[in-house]
């Protein structure tokens, strides 16, 4: 498994479109499944944010992440975040998420920043026992929402 920039591999955008729509298409149903591929085209950068990743087996795509500026218009004061860990059914549970969470905090260190984002509805434990540190606890897009942060080592 390789993780590399959508840029390098902007072949896989409607698969992550039709990923990420189906996961999370509920959290914003304006969205359309066209806008989604837009939004993703958007990401495909390797020197500002926003950027995407993928994590690619042989030719397929397997899981995504992102940096973005802001992932929760709420708390925009906050920079950057990850967003949008997604990794195949077929895939989880080995360790493709983890690679990808690293992926995005070891761009956001390389870019300066002290610290990153991230807000989930379900998978608190899962970035906690990654050193991700709960800030807060809220209600966003009518989900209850874990707010957390990793701080970068200078």
């Amino acid at each position: 498994m390789k993780i590399e920039y959508l840029a390098d591999c902007i072949e896989h955008v409607p698969v992550l479109a039709k990923w990420f729509h189906n996961e999370w298409g509920y959290l914003l149903p304006e969205i359309k499944f066209e806008d989604r591929k837009k939004r993703l085209y958007a990401r495909a950068n390797r020197e500002s944010i926003p950027i995407a990743f993928v994590a690619v087996e042989g030719k397929e795509p397997v899981g995504s992440a992102s940096i973005v500026e802001c992932d929760m218009d709420t708390h925009s004061h906050l920079k950057p975040w990850l967003s949008s860990v997604y990794v195949a059914s077929d895939y989880r549970n080995r360790g493709i998420g983890a690679a990808l969470v690293t992926r995005v905090i070891e761009e956001a260190r390389v870019a300066g920043f002290s610290n990153v984002y991230l807000w989930t509805p379900k998978k608190e434990k899962f970035y906690a026992k990654r050193g991700w540190v709960l800030i807060e606890r809220t209600t966003y897009k009518k989900e209850n929402a874990s707010v957390m942060e990793y701080l970068l080592e200078e």
